[in-house]
């Protein structure tokens, strides 16, 4: 279990990074065993009862759901420095607009690499970024890639790069 969720991102962060096999690449699979070790049995109850007593959204909910219960398909790698730069980025964003939730900060954590780097699925829901499905090609017109965006290591598009703006 990684016993940081009140600790805030960097706890949860190295907590995360502290369960990694040695090396400089992790399979994906492996990456989301990792990351499923980190939902304690007690939170994992909660999570499937519905959100009792813990700071995170539905859509996020049903991503860690996901997390738990669905098998990784693929069998890519991910670079473990591409991982760390991911946690440093996320937590960075997480103590800038979420200081004053820091029993969330676990499960953005979880969710992000996740999507980004086992699944490899955008990182908003597409309700909120309105992203687009376009021929395996997802757009999303909130894509920005200047600093401190977490954009950089999401799996869309923007729209200007598939001659829409």
């Amino acid at each position: 279990m990684c016993d940081a969720a009140a600790g805030g991102a960097r706890a949860a962060a190295s907590a995360i990074l502290s369960r990694l096999p040695e090396g400089s690449r992790i399979s994906s699979r492996r990456l989301q065993k990792v990351l499923a070790a980190c939902v304690s049995p007690g939170d994992e109850a909660a999570l499937r009862k519905g959100r009792e007593g813990l700071v995170i959204g539905e859509d996020n909910r049903g991503t860690i759901l996901r997390l738990l219960d669905e098998p990784c398909a693929g069998d890519g790698e991910v670079k473990r420095e591409d991982l760390v730069s991911l946690m440093d980025a996320l937590s960075a964003f997480l103590e800038k607009y979420m200081a004053d939730r820091p029993e969330g900060h676990l499960w953005i954590l979880l969710c992000c690499v996740y999507l980004s780097m086992v699944v490899g699925e955008p990182l908003h829901p597409k309700g909120i970024a309105r992203w687009e499905d376009d021929g395996g090609v997802r757009r999303c017109p909130a894509r920005e890639d200047v600093p401190g965006s977490l954009c950089r290591w999401c799996v869309c598009r923007p729209l200007r790069d598939c001659g829409e703006i």
